[in-house]
């Protein structure tokens, strides 16, 4: 029953963030042939400042949250107290960050013009309160999904990703404007959609801020503060740095090809989305069995990802040939590569469950942090002479650290029983699939190349399908 349930809240997030990416991949082609590629590098590197402070806003307590909404020791009555103690967290949090961060670009604007970014105070300002708005919608769809209502979380997802979405492209598309005006008016739809989220989550608000609850918020969620912030700069980094030792015209094409892997991300996030408020109700209520559970899901969500990592990886010459103007072509070999580290980040839903069970949240801080040394350290080496190709390459040798150091923490701490050779011989056949990526990357559809890379992929899905856990997650 549970697996049914997880299943079909999966289809249907994955439907619609199928639906939001399919959207949001279309359109933005549309959007980057009316930006020069230093100009949607600007638009990208303005939003890694959003998210940053979106992050450090968060500060755990989504995950916190998320972790005791339905722990068995949680009563109904409590878990008002749990979600209106984090929107206060929240709100403080985000009013000093505001403050501290308007302050800072308006005595140092030169800030910006240090990474050959160029944008007045205004639409930074509105960067800024974006992403306040952002961190408390966001908090609020996040209540709505631990209600397992996933139409609605979708609704509301709708309206925020939609709204954000059709704003951009009117700004530029129809009415001819820059960047600087889309930043101004997504503060404008936040601030138009804030309202009803909370409207949406009534239930759990009240006036009362309960000091025990939110110091239990905090001490579990602080954590995820320095591991936002190791995230931050590992996501960030690769822009900042493309632009600081390379062009801001290279961080266009990385972004494109960042962009790209959008067709894999929507699974891993309809996955993810279905999957955390479950993961700690199925060991509630299935103690003998949940560990052979997450292990299987583990085996299964890492093949499926191969699948169709494996598949963008082998095509991306011939979708960024098709879509794409040919100033964006060089974005095709990129892609090939940054697609298997997205593919390592989706495994990190299963392989870090460990940790947060034990509730040790400061090795996800220890573990962060190492990746993203990792990072920066191959982006400082491959960078400066391979602009952003080199970049792609750190992020996926990175991404595997990470998913690997959650790995060892939590079979340290709360052991799975895992299948070591299923998951090695899928790893050895994934790489043999991204050289031949590399080998035969085009952004010419030739035939000969489309057979070649077809049957490989095939001959890859035979190998690993009769070894996966089907039966035994179709019988849990």
């Amino acid at each position: 029953m549970a697996l049914r349930k997880l299943i079909s809240d999966s289809a249907v997030y994955g439907m619609g963030d199928l639906l939001f990416k399919a959207i949001g991949f279309f359109t933005f082609p549309l959007i980057a042939s009316y930006l020069s590629p230093a100009e949607y590098g600007t638009l990208e590197m303005v939003g890694t400042i959003t998210g940053f402070l979106a992050l450090l806003i968060n500060c755990g307590v989504n995950n916190s949250v998320q972790r005791y909404y339905w722990d068995s020791e949680t009563d109904e009555f409590e878990r008002n107290n749990i979600v209106t103690s984090g929107l206060f967290i929240q709100v403080f949090f985000a009013l000093i960050l505001v403050t501290f961060s308007t302050t800072l670009f308006f005595f140092y604007p030169s800030i910006l013009s240090e990474f050959n970014v160029s944008i007045p105070f205004f639409p930074v300002m509105c960067a800024i309160l974006t992403a306040a708005f952002m961190q408390i919608v966001d908090f609020s769809q996040d209540i709505i999904r631990l209600y397992f209502k996933p139409k609605l979380f979708l609704f509301v997802s709708f309206l925020n990703k939609a709204l954000v979405l059709s704003i951009s492209v009117f700004v530029i598309v129809i009415f001819k404007k820059g960047v600087e005006d889309v930043l101004v008016f997504q503060t404008a739809s936040y601030f138009i959609l804030l309202p009803l989220v909370l409207f949406l989550i009534r239930k759990d608000l009240n006036l009362k801020f309960d000091k025990k609850w939110a110091s239990k918020i905090f001490n579990f969620g602080y954590p995820f503060i320095f591991t936002s912030l190791a995230f931050y700069f590992f996501s960030a980094m690769d822009r900042w740095m493309i632009a600081k030792y390379s062009t801001i015209e290279e961080v266009g094409i990385y972004s494109v090809s960042f962009r790209f892997t959008t067709l894999i991300v929507f699974v891993s996030s309809a996955f993810g989305q279905a999957w955390s408020p479950y993961a700690i109700k199925i060991k509630t209520e299935h103690p003998e069995k949940y560990k052979e559970f997450y292990s299987n899901i583990l085996s299964l969500l890492f093949f499926l990802m191969l699948v169709l990592g494996g598949g963008l990886s082998l095509f991306s010459g011939e979708i960024i040939g098709k879509l794409m103007s040919p100033v964006y072509f060089p974005a095709a070999l990129p892609l090939a590569v940054l697609t298997f580290g997205i593919i390592f980040q989706a495994t990190t839903q299963i392989t870090a469950v460990g940790i947060s069970l034990e509730k040790k949240t400061f090795l996800f801080t220890r573990v962060a942090w190492i990746s993203c040394g990792t990072n920066f350290v191959l982006n400082f080496l491959l960078i400066p002479k391979y602009g952003a190709l080199g970049s792609c390459w750190a992020t996926l040798i990175a991404y595997m650290v990470l998913t690997f150091g959650y790995l060892f923490y939590s079979q340290k701490l709360h052991p799975l029983p895992i299948n070591w050779m299923l998951l090695a011989k899928m790893a050895i056949l994934g790489f043999a699939v991204l050289i031949i990526s590399i080998i035969t990357n085009s952004t010419v559809l030739r035939l000969d190349l489309f057979l070649i890379k077809t049957f490989v992929a095939g001959i890859c899905v035979l190998l690993v399908w009769k070894d996966l856990p089907l039966n035994e997650i179709k019988n849990a």
